[in-house]
Parts: structure tokens; C-alpha cells; sequence
């Protein structure tokens, strides 16, 4: 299985973080503003280098986690988010997986 760069693109995604988040704010306000939600996972899959210093705001469900040098890389099942920004539950909904750097 090859993981497509984007993966690397969109690598220390802070969002990464409120994916595991609970209550009633995945995303805090003062991040809400840099997010462009135009921006899609099949765009990015498509055309990586046009999205890159994009700020997207992507779900999904944490494969797994290796420890590295410096940090950690996420295998992440890409799910497509609901109204209120959390993964749906469906994970063949997914429309690939992508690689995070944290």
C-alpha cells in the first residue's frame, strides 16, 4: 500500500489534535478563521502541491502511531466529518488513509 504524499502535506496538522477531542467544540474559535473548507481530501489527494500552507480540517481514525526521532507519525484512516466536525462513524466511508507527522 503506498500512502500518497499528501500525507506529508498535510503532516503537523494541529487539527490532528481535536479529532480526538470531546464536548461541544472539536475546532476553538481562534482556529475556526485559518481553516479553508473549500479545500477537500480528494483536492489534496489530486493536486498536493497546490494545497500546500493550506489549513484544512480533516477526521479520521488513528491506525497507528510510531514513535520517531523527532515526534510521531499517525496512520489515519480518512473519514469525512459531520455537521458538527466530528468523523462520521461509517469507516467505509472513508476515502483513503494519509500519514501525519505530530
Amino acid at each position: 500500500m503506498s500512502i500518497p504524499p499528501v500525507g506529508i502535506l498535510v503532516g503537523v496538522i494541529f487539527l490532528i489534535g481535536f479529532g480526538c477531542a470531546s464536548g461541544s467544540e472539536v475546532v476553538p474559535d481562534v482556529f475556526q478563521t485559518h481553516i479553508d473548507p473549500s479545500v477537500t481530501f480528494l483536492q489534496m489527494l489530486a493536486e498536493p502541491t497546490a494545497h500546500q500552507g493550506v489549513v484544512v480540517l480533516l477526521g479520521g481514525e488513528i491506525l497507528s502511531a510510531t514513535r520517531l526521532t523527532k515526534g510521531t507519525r499517525l496512520e489515519i484512516l480518512q473519514l469525512p466529518l459531520d455537521g458538527l466536525d466530528e468523523p462520521v462513524l461509517d469507516r467505509t466511508a472513508s476515502q483513503r488513509r494519509f500519514l501525519a507527522i505530530a
